[in-house]
């Protein structure tokens, strides 16, 4: 039975605000299904639980998403408000995969869970998919989560009396279609399911085995999801419930395959849904123009809350609901994929605005290399598709698709050429225009380079479109995110957290940088103040002009008594070209070379080095970037250029020893220099490691000291044998 709209206002509604309960409120939230369901007219396969809720409450004939992908539909709807109007538009954002990628709601933005919950509700989610593209507190959202697939029944942990809104997640299109009476395939039963013979494709598709397979297969993950949802109204009428709960049912776009998941189109956007409950007449359906952002809305309606500021859904169950007159649906940024397209749907037509006609229809996406995919694909290329099912393998886009979704419902015939339809393609661009201007779509906007750089780090080799161009410039200039464990002490942007003289340190290129002009009398630093270090890892990469002079300190001593931005203690050298020095361990100001490169060394308890192994030296060439390795273990010193091992030292002098300080870098005095830090990595180890003492450090006989230690040239062919130990 269908009813105008009008009367439907004084027949599906009664007053919440006088009754002395408010309902408890289920949302049944499926993923990637159509509606083919026998109350939707659809009897290919049987649907009893769906068709008996549909009979129980409310069928809307006209309900849309404002996307076709998840995160996107997700977002608008858990806001009452398009994502498009706040920013939270582009699909898998804001997922702090490097640490910028963030988007807050704007202050006293709230969603519909935290505002139920305000309102007295406990609000428990099942399988909870929060796919949201803002930063959230799951304890903020929710009461309870679990993350299970069953039973749905987290309503059983509320206090007693108080009224709950319940999300239930449920797989949909993402499931296996195993339903009930179905042959297991688990142990090997392959018979199909549903019959993929008989299945009718749409023309946009070839009628093609792999098509009617996608087809019947989607089917039965119906069939399973109507078992679900079988379930999920049993526990309801077990638990005494279903007299004052209202249950919504709705998916949150259409089915994976093209033209339906991610698109704008009806089989992307246009949805089954359905609403059963107290004040809600029975087996009655709507047919006027509703989108998803009006379910949070009507949720508040039903307990009786006002809608906040920001909520551009309606209340569909007022009393005084204006229909719509549109609804506008969105497609931008989905996985690695950049789109910006455009819908607005109206009673007959529905109008798609392509703001980016240089992109093939097909862009790379996540289905490549799918049969669903490759086999239409390879038909095109053997000139075997009609005109309908070649569309959607164009090189380009036309800027604006109109169709007659009255004599055209599955939009294969565009008539934005045809002056017949003029005047209504006209209103249509009116419609989006003003939409536009009017909540400004922040689709309209670049994304942010943050943003594309989180989008590189999981989808870089298949980021393909030009905008990445300047997110991956950006990014080589920035440090890569920390190995696991490791934390960035260097952000690549400016020298926050780091203090040095501004006549000689700088961040160019992303880079710490050092310049001297020669004129330099005194060595001078730069010094991290996130802290003291006392055992670590540290990895950076430097890079020196030929014939300059740097070195890795830690942990040092700052001593402004000799001087500004002066640190003194051990250094791991950095001086490419000169194969003795480079990567050796130095004392500023201090005990100073403690091991020269290509030496292992045991500094005894008088402070004297002495050379008891030797490791072999490589030469590591100026005006290249090298990877600089420090790790420090109690009193146990290593250093490695590239990989390769430079010094292993170990520190028995007690009096001049240093077991925790400072982490800084140094300019040196000497000729016209550029130093260059990035990548700068620090691990904390354990601060109470053991120290190696002089009984399991000995000395051979045959070990010779360290010289010279200071001043310039190599060290000496000879030297004094250590005395007997």
């Amino acid at each position: 039975m269908k009813l105008p709209v009008l009367t439907l206002f004084l027949a599906l509604v009664t007053t919440l605000a006088s009754a002395a309960d408010r309902p408890n409120v289920v949302w049944i939230f499926v993923e990637d299904m159509n509606g083919w369901y026998g109350c939707y007219g659809d009897d290919t396969v049987p649907t009893p639980n769906i068709d008996q809720l549909a009979e129980r409450g409310v069928r809307f004939d006209r309900a849309y998403m404002t996307a076709g992908v998840c995160s996107a539909t997700r977002s608008g709807i858990a806001l009452g408000a398009m994502q498009t109007s706040l920013g939270v538009h582009n699909h898998r954002s804001s997922r702090q995969r490097v640490p910028e990628e963030v988007i807050h709601l704007p202050e006293g933005v709230k969603t519909v869970y935290e505002v139920m919950r305000d309102a007295g509700y406990y609000v428990c989610s099942s399988k909870g998919k929060n796919d949201f593209n803002f930063i959230f507190d799951l304890a903020d959202l929710y009461d309870a989560t679990t993350t299970s697939m069953g039973p749905h029944t987290g309503w059983r942990d509320r206090p007693e009396g108080k009224p709950f809104f319940a999300q239930i997640q449920l797989k949909g299109g993402k499931n296996s279609g195993q339903f009930a009476g179905a042959p297991d395939r688990a142990k090997g039963d392959e018979t199909p399911h549903t019959n993929p013979d008989p299945m009718k494709v749409a023309p946009y598709y070839p009628d093609h085995p792999v098509m009617r397979r996608e087809y019947a297969h989607h089917y039965d993950t119906i069939r399973q999801t109507d078992d679900e949802v079988g379930e999920i109204m049993a526990s309801l009428e077990a638990d005494g419930l279903l007299d004052n709960t209202v249950v919504f049912f709705w998916t949150d776009h259409g089915l994976r395959l093209p033209r339906h998941k991610q698109w704008l189109y009806e089989g992307g956007v246009r949805v089954p849904l359905i609403a059963a409950g107290p004040g809600l007449k029975a087996d009655s359906s709507r047919d006027d123009l509703v989108s998803g952002i009006d379910i949070s809305v009507s949720t508040l309606g039903l307990a009786g809350v006002e809608k906040p500021t920001w909520m551009e859904g309606r209340d569909f169950f007022a009393a005084d609901h204006e229909p719509r007159d549109f609804v506008i649906s969105a497609r931008d940024r989905c996985d690695f994929t950049i789109e910006h397209v455009r819908a607005v749907t109206t009673q007959r037509y529905q109008y798609l605005r392509n703001f980016l006609t240089d992109r093939p229809f097909m862009q790379p996406q996540y289905r490549d290399g799918r049969d669903y995919v490759e086999v239409p694909r390879q038909l095109f290329k053997e000139g075997k598709l009609n005109e309908a099912q070649a569309f959607m393998w164009s090189e380009t886009r036309v800027p604006e698709e109109f169709y007659d979704l009255e004599n055209d419902p599955h939009e294969i015939h565009n008539l934005a050429g045809d002056p017949a339809h003029a005047a209504a393609l006209q209103r249509h661009r009116d419609i989006l225009e003003n939409w536009m201007k009017e909540t400004d779509d922040q689709g309209q906007y670049p994304e942010s380079i943050d943003s594309l750089r989180g989008v590189l780090t999981q989808w870089d080799g298949q980021a393909v479109n030009p905008e990445y161009d300047a997110a991956r410039e950006a990014q080589a200039k920035l440090p890569p995110n920390p190995p696991k464990g490791f934390q960035a002490i260097f952000n690549g942007k400016d020298l926050e957290g780091w203090d040095g003289s501004p006549d000689y340190w700088s961040v160019e290129d992303g880079c710490l940088t050092g310049v001297t002009d020669g004129s330099l009398k005194m060595n001078r630093f730069i010094t991290w103040k996130g802290g003291t270090v006392k055992n670590f890892d540290l990895r950076v990469k430097v890079k020196v002009t030929a014939g300059g002079n740097s070195g890795l300190q830690y942990r040092g001593q700052e001593r402004p008594d000799l001087g500004d931005w002066v640190v003194t203690g051990y250094q791991a050298d950095v001086v490419p070209g000169k194969a003795e020095y480079n990567g050796m361990l130095y004392e500023e100001r201090g005990r100073r070379i403690l091991a020269h490169t290509g030496e292992k060394v045991i500094i005894d308890t008088e402070a004297q080095p002495w050379v008891v192994g030797v490791l072999p030296m490589k030469e590591f060439p100026a005006d290249q970037w090298h990877d600089y390795h420090v790790r420090v273990e109690g009193n146990h010193h290593q250093h490695w250029i590239d990989g390769h091992q430079t010094v292993d030292v170990i520190d028995l002098d007690e009096t001049g020893r240093a077991l925790e300080g400072v982490i800084a870098v140094q300019v040196h005095v000497g000729p016209a220099m550029k130093i260059q830090y990035r990548d700068f990595f620090l691990r904390h180890l354990k601060a109470d490691l053991p120290l190696i003492t002089p009984d399991e450090a000995p000395i051979p006989k045959t070990a010779v000291k360290v010289v010279p230690q200071g001043g310039g040239g190599k060290p000496k062919a000879k030297a004094k044998p250590a005395a007997a130990k």
